[in-house]
């Protein structure tokens, strides 16, 4: 497999040598898009969290305009005529933030709007 140069070797060994960096830029893309979608998944749940959360301040609130903390969020509650607009915001994750605007009749709630991050 070698001529009087050696030139044959050094073929192989280049053609082994680019095998190995494409091996290597494909192995580093799989795990970034992993990453990416990793971390999409994860904001994804601290959304559910975060609608979950809503509801269950919405249910044992009494609502009243202010600032204050509920779990691991700050809330924000401001009067707009008859309505209340509540700024749902994660203290650790900027990103997971709502804005609600409900209506309350009777001791029931109504949301009017609802808006993500």
């Amino acid at each position: 497999m070698k001529n009087k140069n050696g030139s044959t070797l050094m073929i192989v060994m280049l053609v082994f040598t680019l095998f190995a960096l494409l091996a290597t830029g494909l192995s580093i893309l799989f795990f970034m898009n992993l990453k990416v979608r990793i971390n999409s998944i994860d904001e994804r749940a601290l959304m559910m969290e975060l609608s979950d959360d809503v509801y269950r301040y919405l249910n044992e609130k009494a609502l009243e305009a202010g600032n204050e903390e509920f779990d691991d969020y700050l809330v924000e509650v401001s009067i707009v005529d008859d309505t209340y607009k509540i700024v749902f915001q994660h203290s650790k994750n900027e990103k997971i933030k709502a804005e609600i605007i409900v209506k309350y009749q009777d001791e029931i709630y109504e949301i009017i709007s609802w808006g993500n991050g």
